[in-house]
């Protein structure tokens, strides 16, 4: 039924908070990120997405807006975001893509348009089209995606 589902989730979400948080956080504020190579960060959310999709996108939305300030932990989290398939991390995913490309930090924007061009997607093409960013060079990518996005899912008449 639908209230023991709720309560799963419920419980699986604490599960995460609880035991999985600090070492998380831990492990993105140590890490060096590089592209390519899987982390220790995205092997702990890899291995909590064969457990409960549902309760780590939650849980993953929750660490990001909690940690907005901290700039270290945003930049970990939407480069491994951005790697998952759409559909895995959909919608919480592009909620947190989204709410980066409001941040002062230019990185962090540049890791939510990275996430959506990742993605591939007409989803991502409408969220970007409606974008507006200040940096010259970070408009410049915005734009280029947005074209990538468009020839892809735009059919020409």
């Amino acid at each position: 039924s639908s209230s023991s589902e709720n309560k799963i989730n419920i419980k699986r979400q604490e599960t995460l908070k609880s035991e999985f948080t600090s070492n998380l956080l831990g492990c993105l504020s140590d890490e060096d990120f590089e592209f390519g190579i899987r982390s220790r960060s995205e092997m702990i959310i890899r291995e909590q997405f064969s457990v409960n999709t549902l309760a780590t996108r939650n849980w993953l939305n929750e660490i990001f807006i909690e940690n907005f300030p901290n700039e270290k932990i945003l930049l970990g989290l939407l480069r491994i975001i951005g790697r998952f398939e759409e559909e895995i991390i959909f919608p919480q995913g592009h909620t947190m893509a989204l709410a980066a490309l409001v941040h002062k930090n230019d990185e962090i924007k540049e890791l939510g348009i990275r996430a959506f061009e990742n993605w591939n997607s007409p989803n991502s093409l409408e969220v970007l089209k409606n974008v507006k960013i200040e940096a010259n060079w970070l408009n410049e990518y915005l734009t280029q995606v947005i074209e990538d996005l468009t020839e892809e899912y735009v059919a020409i008449d």
